[in-house]
């Protein structure tokens, strides 16, 4: 009886594998073989996955996907069944994940690839066009660059729009990979296949970069990338490119521009700040030599009230240019003794000035409060 189950899923239509928990391959239909294009002894105890990945399907995003289809029925203990994907044969298979489990233990897992349906990517492709009046308006279309690739990102279709912008004839980019038109720096960091990545994922990605033309030259571009799907079977992408080099322009000269009236203020400001304190100084300074002289009383307090205003002014100069410093980046902190009784007699005289006649101030310190900090 064991032999006629062996016999049956050897010889089974359906492409098979069964898996021990590990994801080695434990057994192997013929017509997996077939499809997988392997030999009967090239199968054996190999990891399920990298064997996926080193030929039967056409992008890691596929394994991925099965990868965890087969995870999601480890996890729950069911059946699980994949999404529609494409295999390097071109034909179309359902993957379908069947656990097999004893006293709630998982002994191994049957997957098999259901077929769906066969189709050559580039058909797909053109009958997309069936509807001859919007074929001929995306072709005419000469603002956006808007192309279709398929499943690996190889140039399918070429608008006007494209030839304008990019420079190339629809013979000389068809059939080649859409990451001609990145930069050295983007291909070293695989940006194109990341974005393909993104975009299987989240159905579009948006990106705004530096994109290349056939003669060198570099233009802004914002491009969008869609997945498309025809009867839940990803058969490639559309992608609509329009150039914003002139706004990437104008945005650079207003940030130039910001950039030039930030420094010309600041440096106005130091220049302003240094024109005033020059005679602050004299002021200050005479004012200081007057004091010395024999005064009343009254013209003593005037005098004091005219040094304390004199330093006050000083001090906004300096805070101004200490401004100029910061946005400078060259701003730095000191540390120095204040005398807190002559902070608040300054404050007393100026401000008593200002008080209607018979209103005073009077200064009143609580014991033990420091002369300086």
């Amino acid at each position: 009886m064991a032999d006629i189950y062996e016999q049956v899923f050897t010889l089974s239509p359906i492409p098979s594998v069964i898996l021990n928990p590990s994801l080695r391959i434990q057994r192997a239909s013929n017509s997996f073989l077939h499809h997988a294009k392997l030999r009967a002894d090239e199968w054996r105890d190999s990891h399920y996955l990298d064997l996926l990945k080193d030929g039967v399907l056409t992008s890691d995003v596929d394994v991925h996907h099965v990868r965890d289809v087969i995870c999601e029925a480890i996890r729950t203990l069911e059946v699980q069944t994949g999404q529609l994907i494409r295999t390097s044969s071109r034909t179309v298979w359902q993957p379908r994940v069947v656990p097999t489990v004893q006293d709630g233990v998982l002994l191994y897992l049957l997957i098999e690839w259901l077929h769906t349906a066969e189709r050559e990517v580039t058909d797909v492709i053109n009958s997309l066009g069936t509807n001859e009046a919007f074929r001929l308006l995306v072709g005419a279309v000469k603002d956006y660059a808007i192309f279709l690739l398929d499943t690996k990102g190889i140039v399918q279709t070429w608008n006007a729009g494209a030839e304008l912008n990019k420079g190339y004839k629809p013979h000389e980019i068809i059939g080649k990979h859409f990451s001609t038109f990145y930069g050295e720096e983007d291909i070293r960091a695989n940006k194109p296949a990341k974005e393909l990545e993104i975009c299987l994922l989240e159905g579009r990605v948006e990106d705004e970069g530096w994109r290349y033309r056939k003669d060198g030259t570099r233009f802004w571009a914002n491009v969008i990338i869609t997945a498309i799907y025809e009867n839940g079977v990803h058969v490639g992408f559309g992608k609509v490119t329009r150039e914003l080099t002139e706004r990437k322009a104008a945005e650079s000269r207003v940030l130039a521009a910001y950039e030039e009236s930030a420094n010309l203020k600041s440096e106005f400001l130091a220049n302003m700040s240094h024109e005033i304190r020059t005679p602050m100084h004299g002021m200050i300074s005479a004012n200081a030599l007057l004091l010395d002289t024999q005064l009343t009383e009254e013209q003593r307090d005037l005098a004091a009230i005219v040094s304390d205003s004199g330093k006050i002014m000083l001090q906004v100069i300096n805070d101004i240019l200490d401004y100029s410093k910061l946005v400078s980046g060259s701003f730095s902190l000191s540390t120095d003794i204040v005398n807190i009784t002559s902070i608040v007699g300054s404050v007393i005289r100026n401000f008593q000035t200002l008080l209607k006649p018979g209103v005073y101030f009077k200064r009143c310190s609580e014991t033990g409060i420091p002369k300086s900090i």
